[in-house]
Parts: C-alpha cells; structure tokens; sequence
C-alpha cells in the first residue's frame, strides 16, 4: 500500500539537533588516542552484527525458494524479514563505502532550513562535517589533517576551518585519535536493529517508490532494488522536521582524500583555544 508522507511527531532520534551543537562544542578538543585492542573490538562487534544479519536475510530467499508459508510457523514473519534484509544490505553499503548523509533541518516558524552534510569511511572512522549558515553558505568544515589511504588507512590529526572568520585549527598531537562528528551512520544500524521498525507499504521520495519502515517516531525508506535505507525523516523533540539522505560512494584512495578540508587561501592558521565565531572554542 502507499502511505502519507507526513512526519510523524516527537521523534527522539540518536542524530537529534541537541546532540549534534553539544558534539560541535568538543570538535577543536585534543582527545586521547583510542588504543588498538579498542579498536579491534568495535571491528569485530561491528562484524558480528552484519554476519548475524546477513544470516537472516539469507532466510528470505530459502523461504522463496522452497515456497514456506511464514504464519502459524511460530518462525519470523514476512515483514520481519524485510526488515532484517534491509538491515543486511543496509550494513554491507556503510562497510564498503564512504557514506554521504545530508540532513536538512526545517523549523515551524518558516525559517530557513538548516543543513549539514556529513562524509563517513567505516572503515577508518573518518568523517568530514560541513556546517552551513541560514543563507546555506558553508560556515564550518571538520575533517582529518591527513587523509588515510586502501593500503594504509592510519592517520593522524584533525583540521577544522572556520570559514565565517577565515582561520582555521590543526590538531597534530591526536597520536591518529579525531574528536568525534556526528554522522548519522550508526543511527541508522541501531534503528533497525532495536526491534521496533516494521514493514510499512511504500511511500513515494524525490519520485521514486521506496520500501517504507515504521518506527516508533521515526520513518526509515529502502530503495527496493538494493534494500538500502536511503533516506530518513521524522520531526525533532524541538519540533522542526528533519529529512536525511543517504548515499554509498565506493572507497577510493580519491575518496577518502576528499575528506581533508580545504583551506582556502587567505586563512590563518590559529592556535587551539582561540574561539572562532561559531561559538564553539577550540580545544576547550
């Protein structure tokens, strides 16, 4: 069936507004390095899960195959199938790519809309930010000083260029640890994975019919070709709307340099601490 396209109300969403100025407020702060072993475990839970899940979207095409009949089995339902085949493929995309979220914020007072757009490597945890003002002129950038390659994807050090004042900040002292950016990826893992999303009919986005998945507050749209969730709306417990997209970009050595900010020419490199006009301070 095809269902409304109306937001639904008071979404408490892990990518939340609030959330995102209270993680922009640390961005020029110096962290301690994350160690290996703690890196190597968010690898392997990250990997049980995408097996775990992969496993059970396998079970979809076995039930096509054989033609079961799911109900009164006592066995998972159709819908709930979809969803954890979404999840699959939703997981093998964000291991592979470099995912471009941008989210598009709107208030209810006719304001003009907020945005942000968000570049992430899984593989690495990178992740460039970009901030844009109300006249949609790009306000703050945050990304690696150097950028990782396929054959060496360590790195060390974060830059953050703040174009409203025309400076920008390197960290070099990080040991390869980045203060962290928002970037709606996992978000999206731990929607689908906390047990309340269902199959809801589809719902036509930018012109194309897409598999809907109902949250509790919160709508989630698969491409049906990939079973990719590509985008996600709903409206914030301030009670702007919110509209995320989502797309997979192949990793590449040119992909992944992309993610190192440019400074333009004329900027002047300040020391951390110095305080910028966005309002967040430096390596406070």
């Amino acid at each position: 069936m095809t269902t409304t396209t109306d937001p639904t109300d008071e979404v408490e969403v892990p990518h939340l507004k609030d959330r995102l100025w209270q993680e922009l407020a640390a961005l020029h702060a110096e962290q301690a390095p994350a160690t290996d072993a703690a890196r190597r475990q968010a690898r392997r839970a990250r990997r049980s899960l995408r097996l775990g899940v992969a496993a059970a979207a396998a079970a979809v095409v076995v039930v096509a195959a054989v033609g079961v009949q799911l109900a009164g089995t006592g066995g998972p339902s159709g819908d709930e199938l979809l969803v954890e085949r979404v999840a699959a493929a939703t997981d093998d995309a964000i291991e592979a790519s470099v995912v471009h979220m941008a989210d598009l914020q709107q208030s209810s007072d006719g304001q003009a809309p907020h945005r942000n757009d968000t570049w992430h490597d899984e593989e690495t945890g990178i992740a460039r930010f970009v901030l844009y003002d109300d006249q949609g002129d790009v306000q703050l950038e945050v990304g690696p000083l150097t950028a990782p390659t396929l054959a060496d994807p360590t790195w060390s050090g974060q830059r953050v260029v703040i174009h409203c004042s025309q400076d920008y900040v390197d960290h070099v002292d990080t040991d390869g640890a980045t203060t962290e950016v928002p970037t709606g990826v996992t978000d999206i893992r731990d929607l689908l994975a906390d047990g309340t999303v269902v199959e809801d009919g589809t719902e036509v986005f930018e012109g194309r019919e897409l598999i809907r998945l109902q949250g509790d507050d919160f709508v989630l749209l698969a491409d049906p070709d990939t079973f990719r969730v590509v985008a996600q709306r709903g409206t914030l417990d301030t009670g702007e709307t919110y509209t995320s997209t989502y797309e997979y970009i192949p990793r590449t050595d040119a992909r992944l340099g992309s993610l190192v900010p440019t400074v333009p020419a004329g900027y002047t490199l300040q020391p951390p601490g110095a305080g910028d006009c966005v309002g967040t301070p430096p390596g406070s």
